[in-house]
């Protein structure tokens, strides 16, 4: 395994070199009149609006809190599928070298090499958030931060487990634990950020506890729906992840308030830019719904390439189609919005035919879908370079889409093969999207700018 400075190197050259991520409201289109653009110089990237270190920030924690939420599920589904015995149980908190708490859990320790592939996959993620969400704060902020967030993870786990098992006591601690983690996840974060607080008697409330239960209560939502084998199980998912946007978001904004005389490092020019301005937001829907389009289409063409019933998941991959359309009809046209989402659907179609072609092991099939994905890249970067009159270079993001498609098929073929690195290759396709995220919402940010500021 790498280490955890080797890991975020990885993350930052993944992101800054391609794609973009999801969300799941449509863009509001503007409305009133035009606000005036910005001229002034003291804003870093004042002239790349959406490019910002606040709003990289703020894209950068979306990325891996969404994918956290995606990985955690395929572990709870694990679990739910083939209960562990308590003396065998996976948890992600006990492959952490640098926890110095045992997890709260009472299974016992697991060696790493016995980790699922979600498992491993989740706590690299895990160490990646750590390092990223540490940033603005105190040397020491980011192991503190892990030994919090994986005993979340031990807490939800086992929380799965007791479900699986119907242990109501169980269950019960479990979500204690999840309460207690919570209020400590907090209780961190304050120490070092004034503008975080634990929690507010506000409705809703406004701390950082406030925001972490619900989290937690979509997470259990979802085992429940796993457990039961329940077909909503897939719109669970959805909405555990499209939960974590707001919270990468709230956390994104206090950092960039953090002042000189806060007990860490951040300083209000560490993170120059309006974090939950005009651009940013741009920025971070574009990038939320990529981020989910690539885990769900991995989800949906893992079920397709092994005969499995991937209907729901194709579903929820339709609906992120129009998700992602609702970014171009907030600023475009209505047919150009359908032009994209016509593209997006083949595309989306051509993927399930490639998987559909693998599991009947026909080259032919195969061949001719991937085919079809190469002339999406194309076409896809033709009509962006269009659309932005040239701002997003139709080679590039042709380029750009292509290696997303190709990362998409990697974890087709592993899939297919019962490699067993599948999850590993479904990070290194999520990755992808936030570099594509920032070109597509920077083109759009300067084609308008007096829509979206810095």
């Amino acid at each position: 395994m790498t280490t955890a400075t080797q890991r975020l190197a990885l993350f930052v050259a993944a992101t800054t070199a391609v794609v973009v991520t999801a969300c799941s409201s449509p863009l509001p289109a503007s409305s009133g009149a035009p606000t005036p653009a910005v001229t002034t110089t003291t804003i870093l990237g004042a002239k790349t609006p959406a490019l910002t270190k606040g709003a990289d920030l703020r894209a950068r924690l979306i990325t891996l809190m969404v994918e956290h939420a995606y990985l955690l599920g395929r572990v709870t589904g694990e679990i739910a599928a083939a209960p562990p015995s308590p003396t065998t149980a996976t948890t992600a908190t006990t492959a952490a070298p640098t926890s110095t708490s045992a997890p709260a859990t009472t299974t016992a320790p697991v060696p790493v090499g016995t980790l699922t592939s979600s498992a491993a996959a989740l706590d690299n993620n895990s160490h990646d958030l750590a390092d990223v969400i540490s940033a603005p704060y105190s040397a020491d902020f980011s192991g503190r931060f892990y030994e919090l967030w994986t005993k979340r993870i031990s807490a939800i786990e086992a929380y799965a487990r007791a479900k699986a098992s119907g242990d109501g006591a169980a269950q019960n601690q479990a979500t204690t634990l999840l309460a207690t983690d919570a209020a400590d996840l907090a209780t961190l974060f304050h120490a070092s950020n004034k503008f975080i607080e634990v929690h507010t008697v506000s409705s809703p409330g406004t701390g950082l506890r406030d925001e972490l239960e619900p989290d937690n209560t979509a997470m259990t939502d979802l085992v429940n729906a796993q457990v039961a084998k329940d077909p909503a199980a897939i719109a669970k998912q959805v909405a555990a992840a499209e939960r974590m946007p707001h919270t990468a978001t709230y956390l994104a904004a206090a950092a960039a308030k953090l002042s000189a005389d806060q007990a860490g490092q951040g300083s209000p020019g560490d993170y120059p830019g309006t974090v939950t301005g005009t651009a940013a937001n741009l920025r971070a829907s574009v990038t939320s719904a990529l981020v989910e389009h690539v885990e769900l289409a991995s989800i949906a063409l893992e079920q397709v390439a092994n005969g499995k019933d991937a209907g729901p998941a194709e579903a929820a991959l339709g609906s992120n189609a129009q998700q992602l359309a609702n970014v171009f009809s907030a600023v475009y046209s209505d047919q150009d919005a359908a032009t994209f989402l016509g593209q997006w659907r083949a595309h989306d179609g051509s993927y399930v035919d490639y998987a559909a072609a693998k599991a009947d092991s026909d080259a032919s099939k195969t061949a001719a879908a991937s085919a079809k994905l190469d002339d999406f890249s194309t076409a896809v970067g033709n009509f962006l370079s269009q659309v932005t009159k040239g701002g997003l270079n139709a080679s590039t993001a042709t380029s750009d889409f292509r290696a997303q498609v190709e990362s998409i098929l990697a974890v087709v073929d592993a899939a297919a093969g019962h490699s067993g690195d599948e999850v590993a290759l479904i990070r290194t396709a999520a990755s992808h999207t936030t570099g594509t995220g920032a070109l597509i919402s920077e083109a759009i940010a300067e084609q308008f700018p007096a829509k979206y500021l810095p």
